[in-house]
């Protein structure tokens, strides 16, 4: 059949307008009625229903699986739709149970009343104020400080108190402080003080201001047995920040040396290939 031939557009257009070529339609359309849908398409015009009829079952056999196709995604957007809308509808049950629950619990705490058993006997802590906080934590910053300030005044590093004056200490513990974390100026001191149990012992009491010195002090650090893979850049970040508060230029500090980095970076790969951290499965950790 001519497919371009106006006698087919003009059947074509029939069927279109009556939406009958839709696959939804076509493909649930009983095979005996195709051939009264041929006939009245041609009508009119000099097309064989034979043909025709030919064109039309070819378009059904076509329309069947992207009828199904589209049935099963349908199928499945609305089992995702209900399976979603449960979800929403527990989530909501949920929250409006710990809504509930919340605001029993402050009733009782606004009124002066006994409690009720259920609560449990009563907390003898109470909610920290702010500033109690903001108080707190900036004097266990100014305890790690000065912590680091002793250790490096018996290093020699910094002028001891009398000579610094109470300005001078004042400077050197904002240095020392520099906007960190209590939990980092801990780490900074603890591994300033380990510097200095090491040099006491293995340097002459003398504080290790050279390259080899302080690789030496990290062989020593590898050879422990709760090295871990954090214990040497801890060690070099520790022996930078103390160069940084006493006020040595960057290209003088030994903790930004590339030889001292590639040092660790070796001696990390040692410790990651130690026998005892693969068959034991312990993750090492640096020493405290």
């Amino acid at each position: 059949m001519e497919l371009d031939s106006p006698e087919f557009h003009e059947a074509w257009e029939k069927l279109r307008t009556a939406g009958l070529l839709q696959p939804s339609r076509l493909a649930v359309l009983p095979s005996s009625s195709l051939q009264g849908l041929a006939e009245l398409s041609v009508r009119g015009a000099s097309l064989p229903v034979d043909e025709m009829l030919k064109w039309l079952t070819e378009e059904k056999e076509k329309a069947i699986p992207l009828h199904q196709i589209a049935q099963a995604e349908h199928v499945d957007y609305y089992m995702l739709h209900g399976y979603r809308l449960r979800l929403e509808q527990e989530q909501a049950k949920k929250e409006t149970r710990i809504r509930h629950a919340q605001s029993e619990v402050q009733a009782v705490r606004m009124s002066r009343q006994e409690p009720p058993a259920w609560l449990g006997p009563a907390s003898k802590l109470r909610r920290t104020n702010a500033n109690d906080r903001k108080a707190g934590g900036q004097a266990d910053r100014e305890k790690w400080a000065q912590l680091s300030l002793k250790t490096l005044t018996e290093a020699g590093w910094i002028d001891k108190p009398n000579i610094l004056g109470d300005a001078g200490v004042a400077r050197m513990l904002l240095r020392l402080q520099k906007g960190m974390r209590v939990r980092t100026l801990r780490m900074r001191a603890e591994s300033l003080q380990r510097i200095s149990r090491w040099a006491k012992i293995a340097n002459g009491g003398k504080w290790p201001c050279a390259t080899e010195r302080i690789e030496d002090y990290m062989n020593d650090l590898s050879t422990h047995k709760r090295a871990g893979l954090t214990t040497f850049e801890r060690a070099r970040f520790a022996i930078t920040y103390a160069e940084a508060a006493v006020g040595k230029e960057k290209e003088d500090r030994i903790g930004d040396s590339l030889s001292l980095k590639s040092t660790i970076k070796e001696l990390m790969l040692r410790v990651a290939g130690k026998s005892s951290c693969v068959t034991t499965g312990v993750t090492k950790t640096s020493p405290r």
